[in-house]
């Protein structure tokens, strides 16, 4: 490492302090979430019953997604956080994805969509707001990049105003290099730390070859949320029950502290039973690693 970027590395752990989480959850009442994608299929056909079942499996929080008309699963905000309610999870993040379409630079204002999304976040009690994915036409070149990093400042200033933390989460594409560095390393320079946080998903930068302590390290406290996903051995893009796959979950926990990790949420897209049962057994077998 140059003494430049060792002492800009410096600046920005002193300066992530503000973003350190609170520990207390690593402590002796371990609170672990449940990205409701796992079991997407399940809360389509019956949300009541598969929040009563998430609860039942020791999930205490879920990551949502999919709102649209203001409703999750078909439930009207108000009545799915009754259900939240009811069998005792809260819901402190959820997914909404974030492009170019929903950011006028002129005005410097947000899409309809996006402030309906920060007014069914407060209904529910969210504290983050996560984009999940970016379109093709939003990464085709640095210079769209950027315009989009400046996009996900102005959502974080929005969103910050209105008791909400946006974040942004990881596939394996931002490991892929737009013009003279990758997109991932792009977004995490052009966005301001106070605004914009991170939910890594540690399967897809596994997937990629990329370590994330390694991350963590080059950016320390940007990372407050972790998408607790295994990646299969050998498969293409075939995510695993956590701990079966080649994911070193032990470093991760490791580095927890300098990543600024808040909330760990399982996630997992393929099944060796069903969706129910395998989260079930994702979430004992991370419980065994911290």
């Amino acid at each position: 490492m140059q003494r430049r970027d060792f002492i800009k590395n410096s600046g920005l752990l002193l300066a992530s302090a503000a973003f350190m989480p609170d520990m207390s959850m690593f402590g002796k009442s371990k609170q672990y979430g449940i990205q409701l994608w796992s079991v997407r299929e399940d809360m389509k056909k019956d949300p009541k019953g598969t929040l009563a079942a998430m609860s039942k499996a020791g999930f205490k929080f879920v990551e949502g997604f999919g709102l649209e008309n203001g409703k999750w699963f078909g439930v009207d905000t108000k009545d799915f956080k009754m259900m939240l309610d009811d069998n005792g999870l809260k819901m402190p993040s959820a997914h909404f994805m974030l492009g170019l379409k929903d950011y006028n630079a002129s005005t410097k204002t947000l899409s309809d969509n996006w402030k309906a999304a920060i007014e069914a976040a407060n209904i529910l009690g969210q504290k983050y707001i996560i984009s999940p994915w970016t379109v093709d036409e939003d990464r085709k070149d640095k210079d769209t990049l950027l315009r989009l990093a400046e996009a996900m400042n102005a959502c974080g200033a929005y969103t910050k105003a209105n008791g909400v933390r946006f974040g942004y989460h990881n596939h394996w594409f931002e490991f892929d290099k737009i013009g003279d560095q990758t997109m991932y390393e792009t977004l995490l320079q052009n966005t301001d730390n106070k605004l914009v946080t991170f939910e890594m998903d540690v399967c897809w930068t596994t997937y990629t070859g990329n370590k994330p302590s390694d991350w963590f390290k080059k950016h320390p406290g940007r990372f407050e949320l972790i998408h607790a996903k295994d990646v299969a051995t050998g498969t293409e893009k075939t995510t695993a029950i956590v701990g079966e796959g080649i994911v070193d979950f032990s470093d991760v926990i490791k580095h927890q502290k300098i990543a600024g990790i808040k909330h760990y949420i399982i996630e997992l897209e393929h099944y060796k039973t069903n969706a129910i049962q395998d989260v079930g057994v994702a979430l004992n077998n991370f419980k065994k690693l911290v």
